[in-house]
């Protein structure tokens, strides 16, 4: 899968300079070694798309990331499903061309369905 290199420096940079907590660190890792299964980019490509889908979703929202802890299961897959929206919108705009664009819909699709059986009812 090719991406223009700018988006993915600028990715990289966004993730190396943030501070989460541990737990939200080991749920992003984990979602993120999931999705480079049907997704043929690393692991810390995905985790910086993943911080960048946070924030995407906390503006939307006016609310921190972390209060999805708190939400009951159905909001937390709620708030999951949009924040894979948000990741998907912004795989698809750094595709050098349209090729993967299948592959992106399935994988975030077994993503979601991955996310409610390991995370979501925490």
């Amino acid at each position: 899968m090719e991406l223009r290199e700018s988006s993915v420096s600028s990715i990289l940079h966004y993730y190396k300079s943030l501070n989460i907590d541990r737990r939200q660190n080991e749920i992003l890792m984990d979602l993120s070694r999931e999705l480079a299964k049907y997704i043929p980019l690393s692991e810390l490509i995905l985790q910086g798309y993943g911080l960048l889908a946070m924030k995407d979703w906390q503006y939307a929202h006016k609310q921190p990331g972390y209060e999805i802890s708190s939400m009951s299961p159905e909001d937390r897959i709620r708030a999951m499903k949009e924040l894979l929206q948000f990741l998907l919108h912004r795989l698809k705009s750094t595709l050098k061309s349209k090729k993967y664009e299948h592959q992106i819909d399935a994988g975030i699709e077994k993503l979601l369905v991955y996310y409610k059986k390991t995370h979501a009812r925490r």
